[in-house]
């Protein structure tokens, strides 16, 4: 889509979608996204180790070679490492950010569709003996005040 059309990639998302988003914001729901994905591929233990590895890799390794790598080439050193430093940063933010909301969220989702049914049930299982209680109370009631 943003390839074919030439003006990147927020601006062809907005097109898309009718939207005004912020690269801000689309990179944080897609952060999000992704470890939501991880975390529950992964499950409660593998979702968070799997999310802590992989988003560690890439966004504090891999990420900051390749802009330190590519900038360096491209412009020179010292506007590499300037480069290379604010990826790190901005890095950080994503994954203590989006990414971390996103593997807490996918790595206990199961879990919260459990909490949801057994609370959904529970509650139909109150409301129906607290009802037959109702009933035996007022023939209990019934009872007595007829043998008195």
């Amino acid at each position: 889509m943003r390839e074919a059309d030439g003006i990147g990639g927020v601006q062809s998302l907005n097109a898309e979608l009718n939207t005004d988003y912020s690269a801000e914001e689309i990179g944080d729901v897609e952060h999000f996204y992704v470890a939501a994905l991880l975390g529950t591929l992964g499950g409660p233990a593998g979702g968070v180790m799997l999310n802590a590895v992989g988003d560690g890799i890439w966004e504090m390794v891999i990420g900051p070679i390749r802009i330190a790598w590519g900038c360096t080439l491209k412009y020179g050193a010292k506007r590499g490492a300037k480069a290379t430093l604010k990826s790190v940063k901005d890095n950080w933010q994503q994954l203590t950010g989006p990414d971390w909301a996103g593997t807490r969220f996918g790595s206990f989702y199961v879990f919260n569709e459990v909490a949801e049914e057994l609370s959904y049930w529970l509650k139909v299982r109150v409301s129906y003996y607290s009802s037959q209680l109702r009933r035996e109370a007022r023939e209990m009631l019934r009872w007595l005040e007829s043998a008195g």
